[in-house]
């Protein structure tokens, strides 16, 4: 795998969003972080402007994840996402209290002024780029995070069921890229197996492993490597703990962050 380190000053906040290029000249971006300020300049920085874009896809509404659409809106680039994407109020229980997770009212009211194309299936976004659609779940591995929405004016469990990733299908293997792993990050790539059976030679993005136990760690990091996982790059929500097991157990792992770059056909 070729990865290099971009040395121009790109802006880091936590949230999430990677540029995908193809071999075809696609340009899709993946999530797009919580800001439009600080996206728009580090594609700026890339010598890109939200218009060179072909589409945008987001996993899930949480704002770290998609607070920065404006500017895509406005160039009037399509938004791929599923249909409960951005609906509703979702929130995060921290210290007891539940605090907002959801994208500002007037980006919301944008969004939806400007509409997304929403699906819950299985598809192909340009060649060789497909949504996950919505992935099964098998409890043992899920993400059990305590997040909440508003239906109805009360507060109830949310399980995030809306949330997709994308599987890169390449001369190589396919690479699997998560935003949380909301669904759990195992449920995510079995269903990959099983949508695009082919080896799978990079798993990367957040998969919400902050806070668990050495042993889900463990276990985790086993189930994934008889998978098939080549290579592996925890970002994001993944956890500090998380990094430190599989950068131990994996053999291919990749330290990733701002300003990072993989060249797939290179792995």
């Amino acid at each position: 795998m070729k990865r290099s380190r971009d040395s121009r000053r790109f802006i880091a906040q936590h949230g999430f969003s990677l540029l995908i290029e193809t071999p075809d000249e696609e340009r899709v971006i993946f999530d797009t972080g919580p800001s439009p300020v600080i996206i728009s300049q580090n594609l700026e920085l890339l010598g890109l402007e939200p218009a060179d874009l072909n589409l945008v896809f987001i996993s899930h509404g949480h704002r770290d994840h998609a607070g920065g659409l404006a500017p895509f809106i406005e160039a009037g680039i399509p938004v791929h996402c599923a249909p409960d994407t951005f609906m509703g109020e979702r929130f995060v229980e921290n210290d007891g209290k539940l605090v907002t997770v959801s994208c500002d009212t007037e980006l919301l009211e944008s969004i939806n002024s400007h509409g997304f194309i929403a699906s819950n299936d299985f598809r192909e976004l340009v060649p060789g780029i497909h949504a996950s659609g919505l992935v099964p779940r098998n409890p043992e591995f899920e993400n059990t995070c305590p997040f909440w929405k508003k239906e109805g004016g009360a507060f109830v469990k949310d399980r995030i069921l809306d949330e997709q990733s994308l599987y890169l299908d390449t001369e190589a293997g396919v690479v699997v890229i998560c935003g949380c792993s909301h669904a759990g990050v195992l449920n995510v790539v079995a269903h990959a197996r099983k949508l695009i059976d082919r080896k799978i030679i990079l798993l990367m993005g957040g998969f919400h492993l902050g806070g668990a136990s050495l042993e889900t760690l463990l276990k985790t990091a086993d189930a994934l490597r008889k998978e098939g996982v080549k290579h592996i790059a925890p970002m994001h929500c993944s956890g500090f703990e998380a990094m430190r097991v599989f950068s131990d157990i994996f053999e291919h792992f990749e330290l990733m962050g701002v300003g990072d770059a993989i060249q797939v056909d290179q792995i």
